[in-house]
């Protein structure tokens, strides 16, 4: 059966993807950057994820104490009681420990995610004020028609470095509109290809 070109198929690839960072909640913000920035239909991050580990230590560690305790209590109260009722009892404890163990793993996922949450909400504030920051700068160059040098990647690692004037920025498509000045022509960049910005003397 002949399929037209204009025809499009969906394809699902695993790819473990390394990224380098000064630690896991900044390297993964800025891996969910790159991703959202392409063309996905969706994604999703399987692992490398260590927010929250403290967290799920120390109810671990809390667990675990209040199980032995647990069962100590449980021992010493069993040796007073007869065979039946032992195994009433032993029923029971077990019972209550399994209920105990799956309310405390709903708690413990429960305050996992509200940390991982509250990381990922700070890292997202402090990149917000950053952008906001970079936003004011190019806003000013703009204002004042500030010379300034571009050094643009392209692909394949190619850099052109640009002496420019500031036209615009389009904040809802990332794109730097500017004029080169030596060649007299407009430009347009996505801001994720500036690689560094200066001010020419």
């Amino acid at each position: 059966m002949y399929r037209g070109k204009d025809t499009k198929n969906k394809y699902l690839f695993n790819v473990d993807i390394m990224v380098e960072g000064y630690s896991n909640g900044i390297a993964l913000e800025s891996l969910l950057h790159s991703l959202n920035q392409e063309k996905f239909l969706d994604y999703e991050v399987k692992s490398g994820i260590e927010l929250g580990q403290l967290i799920r230590s120390v109810l671990t560690e809390v667990s675990l104490k209040d199980q032995i305790h647990d069962n100590r209590d449980e021992a010493s109260k069993e040796q007073a009681v007869s065979s039946d009722q032992q195994n009433d009892q032993k029923e029971a404890a077990t019972r209550k420990i399994n209920s105990l163990r799956a309310d405390h793993n709903a708690s413990k996922k429960k305050a996992a995610l509200t940390a991982d949450n509250q990381r990922l909400s700070q890292l997202k504030h402090s990149e917000d004020k950053i952008s906001l920051s970079f936003l004011g700068v190019l806003d000013s160059y703009k204002t004042n028609n500030t010379l300034v040098r571009l050094t643009i990647l392209k692909g394949k690692g190619i850099k052109i470095s640009i002496p420019c004037r500031i036209l615009n920025y389009e904040e809802a498509t990332d794109s730097l509109t500017v004029y080169h000045v030596d060649e007299k022509i407009v430009y347009q960049f996505r801001l994720t290809e500036v690689d560094d910005l200066s001010v020419n003397a």
